[in-house]
């Protein structure tokens, strides 16, 4: 008997179906039905016949609109759907890995990132490529003859990273397509990687991690494929999503396991990798803007058209810098295998120990002179001390929002909240925290109550403060941020990942510790 999965159902389904196939009850048995649903239907050749039926009164996947127009229903008896295979279907008419697209978003800051993911792609070995930018990447970039760039005049202040990825679909040459943020690091074997899973892919992305100290023994699983309840978007009487966000704020998340599937999972969207005419097919919601889910919205269509979100476990990215958010206290919630709610957490002993790298990459000259442009924008005088210390760091934005003057206005609230997540935080401000400290802020509370609790609900500041006991958060140069790299050192880190039960990985030892070997060296530049 074999034991399926959503990891290992490439495996044995994606091969030439050369014959006429009966399914019978896949839908009404098993959540993996859309993806065995996708191998079969792509692997079977025009002409051949498909013979379908379900115990469930519910449509089968090949009704959606992404199957519909390839297959011809011709009989129905005893319920047994019969339909005919009369063309290719869009992802069929794609194949072929050997030209790629690369599209990044980017913006005008510290480019050091974006240089070390560029040198990256250069790497792979890819014949026939393109590497897109939307947007003007900061003055550090050094890669301007190697990228083509689009989408300049997107100056919206909020981030539309909707339209951007849709520009870079719209933008590519060639038919397969990877949308990246400019912090995540792909992986040495990448293309082998995409030639286990197979040619005729729905979209999918990698498992992710986050290293936090200099040997490597540290890793974390980091923004990749999520879990959201689904029953807060069945609230409001507004069907459109964006009607809808304040609902999904209350939503419970973690991290889904990449074995099972339904239709409550989403790839985050820090990577995309799917066939570019499947993308522009679908495209993501260009009324959502970044942090307004976006790609909740976009799994959910993309599962109704019948391109599932799945995860390619023959390798994994890297994040080169992490949200304190995500990171939270050093704990993650993820799915195990049953479904069942999980706790991952760092071993605070270990992060005494090991030589902590930082965690932002803003270093801390910028983010004083963030501090100086916040007190020149509200008129205040404050002394800033060392920043790296949690204690000094806390007491500081204490001391600045003490020293505010309130005006109890919501214009006033929503300027202030993202004036410190942008100047104070140095991160994107939380959709979900907006509307608490609006509220908060024109509350009838005291001024002095009313920051007292200001200061409290900054999550973000609470979780850096938290994170700043171990390490420095920000870098003081560039050391800093760089890897200690030991054989015995990546030995440990390549047993820790394997055993680690919130990744699901089908790698060899060997090649997971030449990947974390390879993501050490691109970061340390050498």
């Amino acid at each position: 008997m074999i034991e399926v999965d959503a990891l290992n159902i490439s495996y044995y389904l994606n091969k030439p179906i050369t014959d006429n196939i009966a399914i019978y009850n896949i839908k009404n048995s098993s959540p993996l039905y859309p993806i065995i649903y996708w191998y079969i239907l792509h692997n079977c050749e025009v002409g051949y016949n498909v013979y379908i039926k379900e115990d469930s009164l519910y449509q089968t996947p090949v009704n959606l609109e992404y199957f519909c127009t390839s297959f011809k229903k011709i009989d129905e008896v005893d319920g047994w759907v019969y339909y005919k295979k009369i063309s290719k279907l869009l992802v069929e008419n794609s194949r072929g890995l050997d030209e790629w697209t690369f599209g990044i978003p980017v913006g005008p800051n510290d480019a050091s990132m974006l240089n070390i993911l560029i040198s990256r792609i250069l790497k792979l070995g890819i014949l026939k490529f393109e590497i897109i930018l939307c947007g003007q990447p900061g003055v550090e970039f050094k890669y301007k003859d190697k990228v083509r760039i689009v989408g300049k005049d997107i100056l919206n202040p909020l981030v539309h990273i909707t339209k951007k990825k849709n520009i870079i679909a719209q933008e590519a040459k060639y038919k397969n397509l990877c949308i990246l943020h400019d912090r995540v690091l792909l992986p040495c074997n990448f293309i082998q990687a995409i030639e286990e899973l197979g040619d005729v892919f729905p979209i999918f992305s990698f498992q992710s991690i986050y290293i936090r100290d200099k040997l490597g023994l540290l890793l974390t699983r980091y923004s990749d494929y999520g879990y959201i309840d689904m029953n807060q978007l069945l609230l409001g009487n507004n069907n459109k999503f964006s009607n809808k966000l304040d609902y999904i704020d209350r939503s419970f998340f973690m991290f889904a396991n990449p074995k099972r599937y339904n239709s409550n999972r989403y790839l985050t969207g820090s990577i995309y990798i799917c066939k570019t005419k499947l993308w522009n097919q679908i495209k993501q919601d260009e009324s959502l803007f970044w942090s307004e889910y976006e790609d909740i919205e976009f799994a959910i269509r993309c599962h109704k058209y019948g391109a599932p979100h799945i995860i390619n476990p023959y390798s994994l990215t890297c994040s080169m810098r992490a949200r304190s958010t995500l990171l939270e206290y050093g704990s993650i919630i993820y799915e195990d295998i049953t479904g069942q709610k999980k706790f991952s957490k760092y071993n605070p002993l270990l992060a005494y120990i090991l030589p902590q790298r930082s965690i932002s990459d803003i270093t801390l000259s910028s983010v004083i002179n963030n501090y100086h442009i916040f007190l020149d924008i509200y008129n205040i005088q404050v002394s800033i001390g060392n920043l790296n210390n949690p204690i000094e760091k806390f007491r500081v934005i204490g001391n600045i929002i003490g020293s505010l003057e309130i005006v109890r206005t919501k214009e006033f609230a929503e300027k202030l909240y993202a004036d410190i997540n942008k100047y104070l935080i140095n991160e994107q401000k939380l959709r979900s925290e907006e509307k608490k400290i609006t509220d908060i802020i024109c509350s009838n509370l005291s001024d002095k109550n009313l920051k007292i609790l200001l200061l409290n609900h900054i999550s973000q500041l609470r979780h850096q403060v938290y994170l700043s006991i171990f390490t420095k958060y920000y870098p003081s140069d560039e050391d800093d941020f760089k890897f200690n790299i030991h054989s015995l050192s990546l030995f440990f880190a390549t047993k820790r990942l394997l055993l680690n039960r919130s990744l699901e990985l089908k790698i060899t030892s060997k090649n997971l510790s030449n990947t974390l070997r390879c993501f050490m060296e691109d970061i340390n530049g050498s």
